[in-house]
């Protein structure tokens, strides 16, 4: 007994460094690569961004970015009257943003917010990473016990790395499901849902989307969503905006009507823009911010 305690001992010690090793290192290189170490400025309009990967700024260098970039060209225009944060996180969902958007306006107390979300919410690998548990069909529905456990586990970086190198690894894709679905920011509010699975995570994507939403323009703030460069994920923007009402910087609409190549604008990977395409998208964002009244126009 006593070498079994020992064993338990150290798999927990090993399991505590990695934890605070992925913590540490990823903290830094986050706030190396996207933060913006202003504080509150109250004479100055908060513009917030939130996202993923492409507001991270992700096939860029850094500080180009299109936060970064949309920060310079307002600047320019009109020097020193706003600033724009960057809260964008590679690899997060719609379902992470939502339980910490409230975290990350709290930081800047913005009174405009742009948001971009849409991939990674058609991702299964990274959405059982999150708010939405998707099991086999054949053995749910889940333990309604056992999907608090998980959500518990998710504020640990290891276990999140776990589940993620066992998707890459097993390459499956559930076609059919069993999920729960967060329908509201209390623990009561999840419901259990059974279907295709992509139909599960669109679900979600567009209840968080609302969710969000309504509690930034409950506070008085307004919000805009913007698309990718690439076409990827262009129903789901449109239809969201539509759906919720809200100003939607249509990338994708505004390259085509100016006929710029887009591959030309895109890193390697073939879906990050570059720094050109970064440059591209804040320029998008500025015009539709001064044409919908969203900023004061000279």
């Amino acid at each position: 007994m006593r070498k079994i305690g020992l064993v338990v001992l150290w798999v927990l010690l090993i399991l505590m460094s990695v934890e605070i090793s992925l913590r540490l290192f990823g903290g830094i290189y986050y706030a190396l690569r996207a933060r913006t170490f202003i504080k509150k400025d109250p004479h100055k309009v908060r513009i917030l961004c939130i996202g993923e990967s492409t507001t991270f700024g992700t096939g860029a260098h850094p500080g180009e970015d299109f936060p970064a970039q949309l920060n310079r060209l307002l600047d320019a225009k009109y020097p020193g009257r706003y600033i724009v944060y960057n809260r964008g996180v590679p690899g997060i969902s719609s379902s992470q943003i939502f339980f910490n958007f409230r975290r990350f306006i709290g930081e800047t107390d913005p009174q405009l917010v742009i948001l971009t979300c849409a991939s990674n919410d058609q991702c299964l690998r990274l959405n059982v990473t999150n708010t939405l548990l998707i099991s086999d069909g054949s053995k749910a529905p889940v333990k309604y016990s056992l999907f608090f456990v998980s959500r518990f586990l998710l504020d640990f970086r290891v276990y999140r790395l776990a589940v993620l190198l066992k998707g890459t690894m097993l390459r499956r894709s559930k076609e059919f499901c069993g999920a729960y679905i967060n329908l509201g920011p209390e623990a009561s509010m999840y419901k259990f849902y059974k279907g295709e699975a992509a139909v599960m995570r669109y679900l979600q994507y567009k209840f968080n989307m609302k969710a969000i939403t309504q509690s930034i323009r409950g506070e008085g703030r307004k919000i805009v969503y913007t698309t990718y460069l690439h076409p990827a994920c262009i129903s789901s923007f449109r239809e969201v905006s539509r759906e919720n009402g809200v100003i939607l910087c249509d990338q994708v609409e505004m390259l085509r009507q100016r006929d710029i190549p887009l591959e030309s604008l895109l890193s390697d990977d073939g879906f990050h823009p570059n720094a050109q395409g970064y440059r591209v998208m804040a320029e998008f964002l500025l015009e539709t911010l001064e044409n919908n009244q969203l900023i004061e126009v000279r």
